[in-house]
């Protein structure tokens, strides 16, 4: 998802890499994925990286998000306690797995919308996408009998 685009063959015999802002904010939200993963980091660390990433999920209302704010919360609370990094497993995968929705959600990270299965046709802009031919005629009939429900 965080992969640069990369257009033609130049005259050299390379291609041009392309960092478009949607995948600029698919490499951040991955690093920061990454980060949430991360074991046996100190304290004021594991703080720093909860704050981004709680400021990262706020920057949208919606479910996900604030059930993201809440879990961090809860997590920086137990922290500040002195919890046992054992202790804290249950909370940090829920945490994690909440945040790889929220990166794989079109409406947070519009990159993602290049591998649905089935595109949304409220969220992906059909000139965003790399389909061939065929397949855009496809969704595009399925936009209209949509529409027409």
């Amino acid at each position: 998802v965080s992969t640069q685009s990369t257009w033609g063959l130049r005259s050299d015999g390379r291609y041009t890499e392309v960092h478009t802002p949607f995948t600029m904010r698919a490499a951040e939200l991955k690093a920061l994925f990454n980060e949430l993963k991360l074991k046996n980091v100190s304290l004021d660390e594991r703080l720093d990286i909860l704050l981004r990433t709680k400021w990262t999920a706020k920057e949208f209302d919606h479910p996900v998000t604030r059930e993201i704010a809440e879990l961090i919360d809860r997590e920086a609370d137990m922290l500040n306690r002195g919890r046992s990094e054992t202790s804290l497993e249950g909370l940090r995968k829920r945490l994690c797995n909440l945040f790889l929705q929220f990166i794989e959600n079109p409406d947070f990270n519009p990159e993602a919308a290049r591998f649905e299965k089935i595109p949304s046709i409220y969220t992906v802009s059909y000139t965003h996408l790399t389909l061939p031919t065929i397949y855009s005629v496809q969704i595009s009939v399925v936009a209209v009998s949509l529409k027409k429900k």
